[in-house]
């Protein structure tokens, strides 16, 4: 039973690397964020935060994932990771703007260093129940 199970763990960490790599090849991600609010976020809430801030100028793209935190069985509590196609000026700024969220609640506001690693971090929940992805481009452009 152990083989079984090692087999379907290295079936959906395959499908991890994968789609973490297709991810990378979908837009010029060039930011990346943490987005902790004071709420319980629900999955439509999400997506709807996401596609608002798709809509603001400058960015071009948005790839996020909603999960819970790491002692979700004591606090339904949630968090986002943000990969972006970005161009502006105060990210920080446009990230919360979009998002309808305040300032404080956006943290980890950086450039991308190694963009297979951190896509391959924000998609490491993409086969648990308890997360959830949304992507929104506004303007497909394969990486260069």
């Amino acid at each position: 039973m152990l083989k079984n199970e090692n087999l379907v763990y290295k079936m959906h960490s395959l499908d991890r690397r994968n789609y973490a790599h297709s991810l990378t090849e979908l837009s010029n991600w060039n930011m990346t964020a943490v987005v902790r609010t004071h709420y319980r976020m629900r999955q439509h809430t999400f997506s709807s935060k996401l596609e608002s801030l798709s809509k603001m100028s400058g960015v071009d793209a948005v790839f996020g994932t909603l999960e819970p935190d790491r002692d979700f069985k004591i606090s339904p509590m949630v968090h986002l990771h943000l990969l972006l196609n970005i161009n502006s000026i105060d990210a920080k700024r446009t990230i919360a703007k979009g998002l309808k969220l305040n300032r404080s609640q956006i943290q980890q506001v950086e450039p991308i260093r190694g963009l297979f690693k951190t896509a391959r971090y924000v998609t490491k929940l993409l086969n648990d129940s308890r997360s959830h992805h949304d992507i929104y481009i506004n303007h497909l452009t394969p990486r260069s």
